[in-house]
This record gives structure tokens, C-alpha cells and sequence, in this order.
């Protein structure tokens, strides 16, 4: 009986003993998780400190490429490159950020990229230098503007494409190479303020009565579509289907409240090519490459329903009471509602482009016949 009593006891003890080293083993392992889990997140938030992220959030887990502010992370690596001699380019963390793992199974955030890594390390080193560097490639612009007497051109890095900012990188690196023009500056002709509709060309020229034929329209629709007015002018609209069945052109009338005159103010298009090939949801880099640097950019953060306004009025808005409107929601937040509207302009004709700023990708073009009044 005291042999059994022993051996229980005994079992006991072993179970108490074993149960005890098996929930030390259990804290232990818990333990090396949240500690691996804080290294984790440690890794990601400097991660996403070097790759700048829309709306300038902390990551504390993997993104991708999509929440990237393709702009800044532009300039953090160039200012990167040039004061450490390195070649880092936006396509290499557009790569490293497709996927959270490597083909191993590792993390591609503590393990392999050789090149993203070492990135990361000079960022800090970079980082509040950044600024005057951009300044530095300003003051180069500048000289340029005022040596080819192009005093009428936007001043900003803002307005130029990864191409032209690269000249200025080169002619700051190499004081003796000279600016292509070509890749600066676009001459502008009569022809690139015109649309073609239904074989009609369209500029402005053409008169309300030709332009209502072409549409097949009468001036008894202004009463219906009445879209805006001041105190000279009603503003009408007109939106008709172009050569493509996907596009549309929606032109925008100028009636004058005591003459009765109409004449066309401006057309939209969408999904519709200018003669450049430039079309609504195609990159600025394109509109860059054929247009050059614009004459003029207004930049604005307006939240969606305050941006669809300003398109509904933009002959019509009051300039001088126009302000920066923040979103009214997280949603219009979330929305990279955030825009760019850039002006080219030829002997009173204008066309510009307003484009999403964080996805530089173009979301209405406007090609205006007449001064907005």
C-alpha cells in the first residue's frame, strides 16, 4: 500500500515538475514571439519611413506599392544617390514591395534585397537633406528659365516629369552639360487646342451656330442645362458621344445675359485623345513627354464632391474666393483626392489637365475656347 502511495506521489510530482517545465517552455516560446513580433514591426515602421507612404502613416506590418507617394519616394532616392553615389530607382522598390515574402518563405523586409536594404540604412543619413537638395535642382531649373528666357513657365519641380528632372540632376552633377531642349520644352501649336468630332474640327473659331450643327443641337437647350452663371453669362453644357463608342466630349456654352450671344467656352474629354495622344487615365509622364513643362500648375485638396463643383463650374468659379477645402471624409481621404491641374497655354488658348496627385494619372482634360469671366 505505502509502495503504491509512493509511486502516486511520485507520478504526482513528476506531472507537477513536467507541467511546470512544459508552461515555462510555453511563457519562454510566447515570449520569443512578442519579442519577434515587436522586431517585425520595428523593421516595418523604419521601412516605411524610407518609403514614404500617402498621408505620411507609420506601418507597423507589410504594404505594398499602391499606398507608395510615388513623388517623394522620388526624391528621397535621387538626394540618396547623389550624396552616396548610389543608382536606386523607383521600379526597385516598386518590385521589393509586391510581395511580403521571398521565394524562401523569408521576409523580404529583414532578409535578401541587397539594394532595398542598403537603401534603408543611408535613409537616415539622407532624410533631412532631402529639401536642399530639391532646392539645389530649383536653383538649377531657374538658371535654366532664365538663360532660355521662359519667364512665363511655372517654376516648381512639381511641374516637370522624371525625364526633365533628370537633366536637372545631370547639369547639377555636370555643371558644363548642357540642358536638352528638347526633353524641356514643347512649342505649342494652333492645332493642339482642337478636338476632331465626327470628322468636324472644332477650335476656337468655330461659332456657336456651326458648332450647334455639327451637334445637331439647338439653342432651345440652354434652358435645360443651364450648369452655372455670373453676372454676365450663363453657362450651358452639351455632353455628346465621340468617335470612340467608350469616349464622350462634353462641351460647355457662353450665353451672354444682355447681348443673348452664344458662343463655345471649352470642352471636356474623356476617354478622347488630344492631337498628342493624350488621353484621361493615362499617366502625367505621357502628358510631360508630349506637352513639356506647362505654363502654369494650381495645386488643391479638394474633397470629391467639392472637386466634381469645380469641374461642373470651371468657367464659372470665383478665383479669388477659391480655397483649400479638406475632405469630409475618410473615404474622400482614402480617395487620393488630391489634385494638380496643369495649364498649357498659346495667344489666349488653353489646355489643361487635372490629375489625381499621389497616382499622377490624368482624370479630366479641358481645352478652353474663351476666358473665363
Amino acid at each position: 500500500m505505502k509502495k503504491i502511495k509512493a509511486a502516486i506521489i511520485t507520478a504526482l510530482c513528476i506531472a507537477v515538475i513536467g507541467g511546470g517545465i512544459y508552461g515555462i517552455r510555453l511563457y519562454r516560446q510566447h515570449q520569443q514571439q512578442v519579442i519577434r513580433e515587436k522586431q517585425v514591426r520595428r523593421m516595418y515602421y523604419l521601412q516605411s519611413k524610407a518609403i514614404p507612404t500617402y498621408g505620411f502613416e507609420d506601418y507597423y506590418e507589410y504594404f505594398d506599392y499602391s499606398v507608395v507617394n510615388e513623388r517623394r519616394l522620388y526624391y528621397e532616392l535621387i538626394a540618396c544617390n547623389a550624396k552616396f553615389g548610389t543608382d536606386f530607382t523607383t521600379e526597385d522598390v516598386k518590385e521589393y514591395l509586391s510581395s511580403p515574402y521571398n521565394d524562401d518563405g523569408t521576409l523580404r523586409v529583414e532578409y535578401g534585397w541587397e539594394g532595398i536594404h542598403k537603401y534603408l540604412e543611408l535613409h537616415p543619413y539622407v532624410s533631412d537633406k532631402v529639401q536642399s537638395y530639391k532646392y539645389r535642382l530649383e536653383n538649377v531649373l531657374s538658371n535654366y528659365r532664365m538663360a532660355k528666357e521662359i519667364e512665363d513657365r511655372y517654376l516648381s519641380l512639381e511641374a516637370l516629369s522624371y525625364k526633365q528632372i533628370g537633366e536637372l540632376i545631370r547639369k547639377d552633377a555636370e555643371p558644363e552639360y548642357e540642358i536638352d531642349d528638347e526633353i524641356m520644352i514643347s512649342e505649342l501649336y494652333d492645332e493642339d487646342f482642337e478636338v476632331t468630332y465626327k470628322d468636324h474640327v472644332i477650335n476656337k473659331d468655330t461659332t456657336a451656330a456651326e458648332l450647334f450643327e455639327i451637334l445637331g443641337i439647338g439653342e432651345g437647350l440652354r434652358e435645360k442645362s443651364i450648369i452655372g452663371t455670373t453676372a454676365k453669362y450663363d453657362y450651358w453644357e452639351f455632353i455628346a458621344g465621340g468617335d470612340s463608342a467608350e469616349g464622350s466630349m462634353r462641351f460647355v456654352f457662353r450665353t451672354g445675359k444682355e447681348d443673348g450671344k452664344t458662343c463655345p467656352a471649352a470642352v471636356w474629354l474623356d476617354k478622347i485623345p488630344t492631337k498628342r495622344g493624350v488621353q484621361t487615365g493615362e499617366s502625367l509622364e505621357k502628358m510631360w513627354d508630349a506637352y513639356g513643362m506647362p505654363y502654369y500648375m494650381h495645386y488643391y485638396y479638394y474633397g470629391s464632391e467639392e472637386f466634381q463643383k469645380r469641374i461642373a463650374n470651371v468657367m464659372t468659379a470665383d478665383t479669388n474666393n477659391e480655397t483649400y477645402v479638406l475632405p469630409d471624409s475618410k473615404e474622400d481621404y482614402d480617395a487620393h483626392n488630391e489634385y494638380c491641374e496643369y495649364y498649357y497655354k498659346k495667344e489666349g488658348s488653353v489646355i489643361s489637365f487635372a490629375a489625381d496627385w499621389v497616382t499622377n494619372t490624368i482624370k479630366y482634360i479641358c481645352i478652353e475656347f474663351v476666358d473665363g469671366e
